[in-house]
């Protein structure tokens, strides 16, 4: 067969390391220009603008300041280019993590696998959020800790063992839980194990790799006191435990983290067995029985063609989706890890293989959504030791059958080599399939065909971003509307999702959140009325009237399909706003399908 003939990784071999690194960093641009997502981009895009004239405004993004200091750096240097740059920001840390990998796992991978693994990896990635922000940064930042680590510990060299602890301090600093990946110390003594060394001499390197982390926080907190930020970093520490106190109610309660981690890794393994014992099964199904050899050829490529061309439509109505390809390369990563302990006879191949699995295990655990938001960014180094090993494994002759045979009947419980390869070459074609349209059809909270993105917001700060005619519309109307009752520097309530429009007006949070809609509902109240008592002032309220978000993505145009959990989710919420309104008499002026403007009384 055809596909027996080809391999995907020996083609990507043969070219120059300078069209490898071009076609990243041209892919990782040209997705920047379409899909305008109002939510997480805007509560990142809010907190650079702010940082530095009104950080008190952003206090609950100070969990990500290292994250805030550089984003705030671009945007006060470069105003003019507004989120495209921003977005151009985050292609070229996108490209560098990327090269950063590729430097890492090179002398340990096949070039041609390293290269499809990392392909995969920043495809998945590709049609998440592209704006600069701190999932980008901190595997950009842990990517060198990887690298400084390894290289620490086959050069027996301590002072990059202690740059390994230094990137770990900036990581934390770029995002409160990667703190965690002090845990790399695992990969210490592991490598210790590996190569007989004491247990002194273990800890003693792991003390090293402790110190740097101590000496990276000491000196970033020094900054922040000279740059008089440190308060509102404290400031946002204690939100997020008082956020954390309030259960499972809270997005970061620890009950919630907790079991979701498991939910989520559970659901991870379900969905890669479904997609993966089919294929199996039907391949052992060709062997199972094959009749007289004038039949068997025909059948088995009608049988090839037909799982081909499901897995086409499965890809293609969407029922394999972009969390399940998450999922998929999750699950291959992990596999891929837990192969290479067991059979792998390459030390330092080891070594990195616990690195990959320790961030893809570890760094969900700090997410509000776990794996189904940041999972995916987990998989530079996973993914490409993955892939190489079972390429390597495709690559084969030998077969393990148990079998019987008579006239006119074979028996086999097991693959073929070329069924194997036949299987790896067509779910490569089929990943990238379903990587691309997702790519394609679903840029962040903005699900749309391309072709339709055509149309820009009349605002400074997002030209060059498109989106559909429909979506522009509405922003606006609403900017236009707004422009008679906020200006610049004031102090609005964006509620709930929707914190672009801050940017887009150039105003400030009212409360110290730029998205409320990560408050819980009682800690929302006592936050509204603990500002209005605090300032004395009453802000315009821009009030969103439809989900925009995950299965509303194509808004304004209605959802497939109605998410009665949405309610219930903002219940609590949308009653302290309520009560806050009706507690100081507030009137709408304006409203469109999506938006609504509320004034107080007297305004």
């Amino acid at each position: 067969m055809f596909l027996q003939k080809i391999s995907i990784p020996a083609l990507l071999e043969k070219l120059p390391a300078w069209v490898f690194a071009g076609i990243i960093l041209l892919y990782t641009v040209l997705m920047t220009f379409q899909g305008l997502d109002l939510s997480d981009e805007g509560f990142n895009a809010v907190f650079y603008r702010n940082i530095y004239s009104n950080p008190e405004s952003v206090q609950y993004s100070f969990m990500f300041w290292l994250t805030g200091v550089i984003g705030g750096a671009f945007d006060y240097l470069f105003p003019s280019l507004g989120l495209l740059g921003l977005r151009i920001l985050g292609a070229i840390t996108l490209t560098c993590t990327c090269l950063l990998s590729y430097r890492l796992l090179r002398p340990y991978l096949n070039k041609g696998a390293l290269r499809l693994g990392l392909l995969f990896t920043l495809l998945v990635i590709s049609n998440n959020i592209r704006i600069f922000h701190y999932n980008y940064l901190c595997m950009l930042l842990y990517m060198l800790c990887a690298l400084f680590l390894l290289r620490g510990l086959t050069r027996n060299n301590p002072w990059l063992i202690f740059l390994a602890g230094v990137m770990v301090a900036l990581e934390t600093l770029a995002r409160i839980p990667s703190i965690v990946n002090l845990g790399l110390a695992l990969a210490i003594f592991y490598y210790g194990i590996l190569h007989k060394y004491s247990f002194a001499r273990q800890f003693r390197l792991a003390l090293i790799y402790g110190a740097g982390f101590i000496a990276g926080l000491a000196a970033m907190i020094v900054f922040m006191k000279i740059t008089n930020q440190y308060d509102n970093y404290v400031g946002a520490v204690k939100l997020v435990m008082e956020m954390g106190s309030g259960g499972a109610s809270s997005h970061y309660g620890l009950s919630k983290l907790l079991k979701q981690f498991f939910v989520l890794y559970g659901s991870s393994v379900k969905h890669g067995l479904l997609i993966a014992l089919p294929v199996i099964s039907a391949a052992m199904i060709c062997n199972l029985v094959t009749y007289r050899p004038s039949y068997r050829k025909p059948l088995i490529q009608l049988l090839t063609l037909g799982i081909i061309a499901a897995f086409v439509w499965l890809i293609w109505t969407d029922t394999i989706n972009h969390l399940m390809m998450v999922f998929l390369l999750t699950d291959l990563a992990t596999l891929g890890a837990i192969c290479i302990f067991i059979s792998e006879k390459n030390k330092e191949l080891k070594v990195l293989a616990l690195m990959g699995l320790y961030i893809i295990l570890t760094y969900p655990l700090g997410s509000s959504d776990g794996i189904y938001t940041v999972g995916l960014y987990t998989l530079w180094i996973g993914v490409p030791i993955a892939v190489d090993y079972f390429n390597k494994w495709l690559r084969l002759d030998s077969q393990w059958n148990i079998q019987s045979r008579s006239e006119n009947m074979r028996f086999s419980l097991l693959l073929r080599p070329e069924q194997l390869r036949t299987i790896g070459q067509v779910g490569i074609l089929l990943v990238f399939l379903a990587l691309l349209r997702q790519a394609y059809y679903y840029p962040f909270f903005d699900w749309n065909d391309r072709a339709r993105m055509t149309a820009q917001v009349n605002n400074t700060y997002t030209r060059g971003v498109f989106t559909t005619k429909e979506r522009a519309t509405a922003i606006n109307e609403l900017l236009d509307e707004s422009s008679k009752y906020i200006h610049p520097g004031d102090a609005v309530l964006i509620y709930h999702s929707v914190p672009l429009l801050h940017y887009m007006t150039n105003t400030r949070p009212y409360l110290r959140n730029a998205m409320p809609w990560l408050y819980e509902g009682s800690f929302f109240a006592n936050e509204l009325n603990t500002t209005a008592e605090k300032t004395g002032r009453l802000p315009v309220i821009i009030r969103q009237l439809i989900k925009t978000v995950d299965d509303a993505s194509m808004w304004p145009d209605p959802p497939a399909k109605f998410d009665d959990n949405w309610d219930k989710i903002n219940e609590k919420r949308d009653q302290a706003l309520d009560q806050f309104i009706q507690k100081y008499q507030y009137r709408e002026v304006w409203t469109n399908k999506v938006f609504s403007i509320l004034i107080p009384a007297g305004k």
